[in-house]
């Protein structure tokens, strides 16, 4: 899982539960993740956002994620750098966030915060970065096997970054918040395919 230092997320296959319809067809996916600060969630998708609550960095993809596995994936982003930064880790109470995984960012000077038990609300970028992320493309979409998910995250996450507006940035994208643009006339404004094709972005076009 080291070879896959792009992708910071955690992706496992979710079993169906009493009472759903089964989906052959569509393999259904949960996500948990962490962020600046890194944020945990429920026990599927690991990320982690380094910079601000509204950046996501993907960083792995498994089919059975464990402590050990998690705990590994904390280590690369410590001797990345990517640490370097983090003054808290916000993460809930899952058993695969073990005291390895913790130790790798007491090391590095931040401090461990376990949200209330049942309380998803205390994790609020994380979990809605999942219900985001699902609702425009892991319930969308046939994926084929690892190598088709880990390039649709990698497609997701350039989307999720540089071209999606986010309400809390006044309609911005976290990677151009700070840019200077010149109003673009409706005209000349034109969709582009983007992730698979699940997705348009607009851009203005070439005079």
């Amino acid at each position: 899982m080291a070879k896959d230092k792009e992708l910071d997320l955690t992706i496992t296959r979710v079993p169906v539960g009493p009472g759903e319809s089964q989906q052959p067809r569509r393999i259904r996916y949960r996500i948990e993740k962490s962020t600046r600060a890194c944020y945990g969630i429920d026990a599927t998708v690991r990320g982690a956002r380094v910079s601000d609550p509204f950046r996501v960095r993907i960083v792995g993809v498994t089919r059975n994620p464990d402590g050990r596995w998690v705990a590994q994936q904390a280590r690369n982003l410590a001797i990345e750098g990517q640490l370097d930064n983090v003054g808290f880790l916000i993460r809930d109470r899952d058993a695969k966030f073990t005291r390895a995984f913790d130790e790798v960012f007491t090391t590095e000077d931040a401090r461990v915060i376990l949200t209330p038990i049942r309380a998803p609300k205390a994790n609020a970028f994380a979990e809605r970065f999942v219900r985001t992320v699902r609702n425009e493309l892991l319930d969308l979409t046939l994926v084929t096997g690892r190598r088709h998910l880990v390039r649709l995250l990698a497609e997701y996450e350039a989307h999720y970054n540089s071209h999606r507006p986010h309400r809390g940035l006044a309609l911005e994208t976290p990677a151009g918040r700070d840019a200077e643009r010149s109003p673009i006339p409706i005209d000349m404004i034109r969709p582009r395919p983007a992730v698979g094709g699940f997705i348009n972005e607009y851009h203005g076009r070439a005079a």
